[in-house]
């Protein structure tokens, strides 16, 4: 017998699913538990049992008596307490009993595919046989002595039990703050959460789709397809229906009012063996804040690279200079050197910057304007493009109301930051330059009318595709590494600091206006 009892506990698996085949096969899953968990554990209840006989009859077959207490017979108890709580449900002695002889035909089967002696396999089958007639006997005495007033007693507390556990469930389905939908076989709405609701136009109450006397009525979204009333989710939707896999994410996008938004749709389909439920449950995360912060990182990224080639270009020229001009004085060296320092540290503010260029973004940033010398900042920006202008065969010339910017003369003064306004015009001026044609001019013109006004006039004209956008972040035109973040990048930081800027372009050459507020 303890053969019989090894191969039971061994076989817990095979018994549940022969038990399920059986009852799907007989309809009895329209009845009973959509859960894996349920299954098991009434297969290891009787496993528990039937081992537990090997043990109490030690080899004997199992008899009966007249007079015998069959539902004392701690064998049979597991069978008892489970017509008693089948029983509670509302579940009828022959619905019970049907059910019940299906799982002796699989625990019987067992022991018929045992590889033994025909003889042993013989004992073993009808050991199994009188071990389910003790339990079969001991359910049936304690079902038939029930009289009907605690029957009722019995079956209204069960109702509440239930009702309550429902209410439970249906709470916590409304609990969660993200959108949640109940999808049918055919993906038809079956329930929705109030933040589901809200996405799709319903009254967003908890329990509305759920309460509502005509669920087909509340909004006439029960009972549509989903896919007819979020589009967005059409293929998603397809591929949970129709395809294997039993759980899986998607990133889907939806566009209304102009506005876009970004959600992670999880879907997954009902867990149910009973074959009663076979749609799908889907949960919708709003990512939309998610993918525009790291948009917005990547693009504070972009701009800082972007930012970084003209103080670079500056260190590597004055590099190249040192290198191949072995004649300079120590003042030429010690300017180059100053040029090169300032370019470094430039470049560690740009990178510093990172974060301040986040906020811009966002809208955060807190502006602290101070007294800046416009005038030496436009002479450091052309100071460290001299190399790149000198590569294209390009010229600057700066010049404050009318004449010539010369180094030893102090203003402008406007209101900004510095490490703005230097990123501000170095970018501006590197887009002209890169614009202009070989040997061209690029002219700096100051003026003063109410506020600062710096002009940056450069030949060629602007495509006419682009003139419209011309700020817009990745607008480019012709460039074959152009990132489209310069003028970008260049509007950003003049409106943060309360300025204005603007483009015009025709008669051969463009021009960007600059207008910042003057210093008191």
């Amino acid at each position: 017998m303890e053969r019989l009892a090894l191969r039971v506990r061994e076989n817990e698996r095979w018994l549940m699913e022969r038990i399920l085949s059986y009852a799907r096969a007989q309809g009895f899953t329209k009845y009973t538990s959509t859960l894996v968990e349920a299954w098991r554990m009434s297969i290891q209840g009787l496993s528990d049992a039937l081992i537990q006989a090997v043990d109490l009859y030690d080899g004997e077959l199992p008899e009966f008596s007249p007079e015998e207490l069959f539902e004392d017979d701690p064998v049979a108890q597991f069978g008892v307490i489970e017509a008693r709580r089948h029983r509670e449900r509302g579940v009828s002695l022959s619905m019970f009993l049907g059910l019940y002889k299906y799982y002796r035909y699989a625990f019987v089967d067992l022991v018929r595919e045992m590889d033994v002696e025909p003889e042993t396999r013989l004992r073993f089958e009808i050991f199994m046989e009188r071990c389910f007639d003790r339990i079969e006997i001991a359910f049936c005495k304690q079902w038939s002595g029930l009289d009907s007033d605690k029957a009722i007693v019995e079956l209204q507390r069960s109702n509440r039990l239930m009702t309550n556990e429902k209410n439970k469930y249906l709470t916590l389905f409304e609990s969660l703050d993200l959108p949640a939908l109940l999808v049918d076989e055919e993906g038809r709405l079956d329930n929705v959460n109030a933040p589901g609701a809200k996405i799709l136009g319903l009254r967003e109450t908890a329990g509305a789709m759920y309460y509502a006397p005509d669920p087909g009525a509340e909004g006439g979204a029960c009972r549509k397809r989903v896919a007819d009333i979020l589009p967005w989710l059409k293929d998603a939707l397809e591929r949970l229906l129709e395809g294997e896999e039993r759980s899986f994410q998607r990133e889907v996008e939806e566009s209304a009012e102009g506005k876009l938004r970004c959600f992670v749709a999880t879907l997954s389909r009902m867990r149910d063996v009973s074959g009663k439920f076979r749609g799908g449950v889907v949960v919708l995360e709003d990512v939309t804040e998610r993918r525009e912060m790291e948009r917005l990182k990547e693009d504070v990224e972009r701009i800082t690279r972007h930012d970084l080639k003209a103080p670079l270009s500056s260190m590597l020229g004055v590099c190249n200079v040192l290198l191949e001009n072995e004649s300079l004085s120590e003042e030429d060296k010690r300017r180059l050197l100053g040029l090169a320092r300032d370019s470094g540290y430039k470049m560690l503010g740009l990178i510093n910057r990172s974060l301040e260029i986040l906020k811009m973004e966002m809208g955060t940033y807190s502006f602290e304007p101070e007294r800046v010398d416009l005038g030496a900042v436009l002479r450091r920006v052309v100071d460290h493009l001299q190399s790149l202008a000198k590569e294209r065969g390009v010229t600057f010339s700066v010049n404050n109301g009318g004449g010539r910017l010369e180094a030893a003369s102090p203003g402008p003064f406007v209101q900004a930051e510095e490490l703005l306004a230097y990123s501000a015009f170095s970018n501006l001026l590197v887009n002209a330059l890169e614009a202009s044609p070989q040997g061209g001019d690029v002219g700096v013109e100051i003026q003063l009318n109410g506020k600062c006004s710096v002009a940056i006039i450069n030949q060629g004209e602007a495509p006419q595709e682009i003139r419209d956008v011309f700020f817009e972040k990745y607008v480019t035109f012709g460039k074959k590494k152009g990132t489209g973040l310069g003028t970008y990048s260049a509007r950003l930081f003049i409106e943060t600091m309360n300025g204005e800027i603007a483009m015009a372009s025709g008669d051969g050459c463009t021009e960007i206006t600059v207008k910042l507020p003057l210093a008191s």
